[in-house]
This record gives C-alpha cells, structure tokens and sequence, in this order.
C-alpha cells in the first residue's frame, strides 16, 4: 500500500485492486457534497453494526452500493459519490425494502413517504438525523442494509427516567406477590385476581423494558412484542375490571357459610374470571392480527403493528377502534360498579346509624367494615381512573416532548406515573396494618414454630412451660 497523507483537505493514495491506485481526499465539512453526490455511512471508517445498534470494530472499510437490497432506490447507480463517515447516529432502526417507500436522488437527497402527513418528505444530505447506509450482522441479517437515524438527546431523559420507574414497579409487585402468599390471602378470590394482576403487569413492564433497551429488533421481534403489548396492556383493564365486579359482588351480596359447597362454586367464579381476564385480550389480539393480514377494513382503521413501530401503530384510528375504545369501555364498567359500590356504602351507614340507639357497639363494628370496604373502594377508583386518564392524554398527544419546556416535563411526569402503577398497588393493598399485622403474626409465628422444634429436640428439663403456653397460645391466633 502507498499512502500519502498531510494535512486535512488534503489526498492520501491507496492501492485498489490489481495494479491500480485510488486517491483518498479527507475533508471536515461538507463543501464537496455541494457539487458531487454524497452517501452516508453510520459508523465510522472500519466499524460496522453487530449485533445490534452500537458501531464496532469490523475492519469493514468503505462502502458497497451495486447489487445491495437498498440498489433499486438509489437513483444512477453507477455514477461517482462521496461518502461522510460516522454521522453520529444515537439510535438507529434498519428498514426493510417493504416498510418504507424511499429514494436517494442525485442530489444525494433522502425522499421517503411519510405516512401520518400521506406526503413524500425530503431530507438533505447534510440532515445527519435522516438516513445512514452501513454494513450489519445480527441473527439472519448479514449485509449492507438503509437505516432510519433518530435523534433521541431530548427524549434519553425521559425514556431513562421511565426505565427506572418500570424497574420499581416490578420490585414492588414481586413485594405485594410474596407478602400476599405469606399471608394467606391468595386462599380467597380477591387474593387470586391480585396475583394474577400483578403477574400481568410485570410482564407488561418487562417488554417495555425490552423494547426500550433493544433498539434494532428483527421484524419478527417487532411484531412479537407489539402484539405482547397489546395483550397485556388490555390484560391489565380486564383484570382492573374483575376487581371492581369482584369487590361490588362480595359488598352487594350477603356473607355465605363457607363450607366444600362455597368453595366449590368460589373456585368456579375464579376460573370464569381467569378465562375472561386472559381471554379477551389474547382474542383481540388475534382478531387484530386476523384484520391485519387481510384487507377487510378500509385503510382508516385498518391495524398495523410491528411495521414501524413495535406496538399497534398510530397512522390511523385504529389505536382508537382497537385499544383505546376497549380501554374505555372497561372504564365506563368499572366507573358503574364504583357508583354502585358506593351507594351501598352510603346504604349500609344509614343502616347502621339507624341501629346505633338500639346497639351501639355492634353499629360502630359494622361502621367500622363499610368504612374501611369504601376507602379500598375509592383507592381502587384512583387508581383504575387516573392512571387510564394518563394515558389517553400521552395516547392523544403523542408528541408533547415538542410543544414547550412545561408539556416536555409534564409527559415525562406522567409517563412515570403510568409506570409506577406496581407502586401504587402495593401501596394500595399491603401498606395497611391489617396486613402488616397478619404480616407480623406470620414471621412471628414460624419464628415461635421454628424454636419449639428446636426445643423438643433437647431434654425436657430444658423446656418451661410457659414457652409451650406462648406456643400453644399463638397456634390458636393463626
């Protein structure tokens, strides 16, 4: 190899292949790309994508343009070009030749139809935040392939500071998880629609977090996880909404004995629950991805997932027709039950203050469980209505991180509320004292269990008998 090089702007000679030599010329602006058609490598020179969307050291030098898949969209192919190396792309995504309608014009200019505007959009050369050209490797993806280039510096902040709210949903979810086994709650059936619940909502949370650490997905990622989305973020509701019909059917019904009859027909109610929590949204789910290979809908609510965006995409109303309808619809239910629930508690404390002249203590005691069944109630509507409030208000404004300063932090605000629904739920149903109590009573009960097994072991010399009474004693508590 013969190279000769001095100064920026100035040449340096490599030899090609055979006998001949190709002169290198290294520039620090743009000037060249005036005059002559420039291509647009993402990484720098000798790097190149593996394994995802970060640039390493491949020893891949320049660039191929003939005979690649992106070949058919360039315009004159075989005329000269420059190539501007590592246009500093912080995320990137790879487009497929049948995602996106482009093409590269002589002018090195990026035209591509933009779907949500139905118009062709022209970005030029020296917009670094447009396209790139590069060599990848990951899976079955091997070659030279178009990447979209996405500028993220405004939105790192908010998508770092979501990851870390999903991270402390799903701490505190696993919390509510075990306390709730330990405690013996999972025996009734509220316990049982909490647990799957919250089961629900780590699996949402952990393919958010997925998406959002794993930038360049292959298709079929893609589309995995935005169908994953959509079951679970309906999951979600339904599961909200079997709370609530739970909660009004238990206040609204009086107390049963609980014999093997009872338990029998609670566990029929709880498996009907669980084909409905599960059932619907993974039937929707199908039903979009039915609608979605076929062309029985007209293109204004015609489903796209997966595509260009890994979730059901907002090009059209069908976000609205296929998730946020649903979502309203469960709300409008659960808003029912919650009226409903509350005029039975309002109905329940006239009962009792009609009773206090004649029984005092037994009204306070009933008082006592209404009051204690609203506040549960009223928590539960917070936390059901707020939270889908939020995000109909992110759904509609999709791009509020653009508009000013105020509704930039507003969406990360609520973005991060949304996110810690796991929180909430555990604030909700484990920090009270009765469950701290049950809480308290259970360690301390297995700690007590664990000591007399000890002690018997020894002689019996060894064991007073006021410590089998304390045993004897919290057996019967339990």
């Amino acid at each position: 190899m013969v190279e000769k090089s001095t100064k920026d702007g100035e040449y340096c000679v490599d030899q090609s292949v055979g006998d001949g030599y190709v002169m290198r010329e290294c520039q620090n602006d743009l000037e060249v790309c005036i005059t002559k058609r420039c291509f647009k490598k993402c990484c720098p020179e000798g790097q190149s994508y593996v394994g995802g969307g970060t640039c390493k050291d491949t020893y891949v030098f320049g660039m191929v343009t003939e005979n690649q898949s992106y070949s058919p969209y360039i315009d004159d192919i075989k005329d000269d070009y420059e190539v501007i190396y590592g246009t500093g792309c912080p995320k990137v995504r790879l487009n497929f030749n049948n995602t996106i309608q482009y093409r590269i014009d002589q002018n090195g200019t990026f035209i591509y139809y933009h779907n949500y505007s139905e118009s062709f959009v022209q970005e030029p050369v020296f917009n670094f935040y447009s396209y790139c050209l590069e060599h990848a490797e990951k899976g079955s993806i091997y070659g030279y392939y178009l990447f979209t280039c996405y500028n993220f510096k405004e939105i790192d902040v908010k998508f770092t500071h979501t990851l870390w709210a999903k991270i402390m949903s799903c701490i505190f979810l696993v919390f509510t998880i075990v306390i709730y086994f330990l405690v013996g709650e999972t025996k009734n059936t509220f316990g049982k629609i909490l647990i799957n619940y919250c089961v629900n909502v780590i699996l949402l949370m952990v393919t958010l977090m997925v998406s959002q650490i794993d930038v360049l997905p292959t298709r079929l990622e893609c589309k995995l996880r935005g169908y994953f989305i959509i079951i679970f973020t309906l999951a979600s509701f339904a599961w909200f909404n079997i709370m609530s019909l739970n909660i009004w059917w238990t206040f609204s019904t009086p107390k049963r004995m609980i014999g093997s009859d009872q338990k029998r027909k609670e566990l029929k109610k709880f498996l009907l629950y669980f084909l409905y929590g599960w059932g619907m949204p993974i039937s929707l789910a199908l039903l979009i991805l039915l609608l979605e290979n076929t062309a029985f809908l007209p293109k204004v609510i015609q489903p796209y997932v997966g595509i260009f965006f890994c979730s059901l995409e907002n090009r059209n109303y069908a976000p609205i027709v296929f998730f946020l309808l649903p979502q309203l619809i469960f709300q409008v239910v659960n808003t029912t039950l919650f009226v409903k629930t509350i005029i039975y508690c309002i109905k329940v404390k006239n009962d009792i203050n009609r009773l206090n002249d004649l029984s005092k203590d037994n009204g306070n005691g009933k008082f006592s469980v209404a009051k204690e069944r609203l506040g549960l109630i009223i928590k539960l509507g917070i936390v059901m209505g707020v939270i889908w409030i939020f995000e109909v208000a992110t759904a509609f404004f999709t791009k509020m991180h653009s508009y000013n300063a105020f509704t930039k932090y507003l969406e990360v605000v609520l973005d991060n509320l949304i996110c810690l629904q796991g929180t909430f739920i555990f604030l909700i149903f484990i920090c009270k004292r009765k469950t701290f109590n049950k809480l308290k009573k259970r360690l301390s009960f297995s700690g007590q269990s664990a000591s007399h097994s000890s002690c018997t072991t020894q002689s019996t010399s060894f064991c007073p008998m006021n410590k089998k009474q304390n045993t004897r004693t919290n057996l019967d508590e339990a």
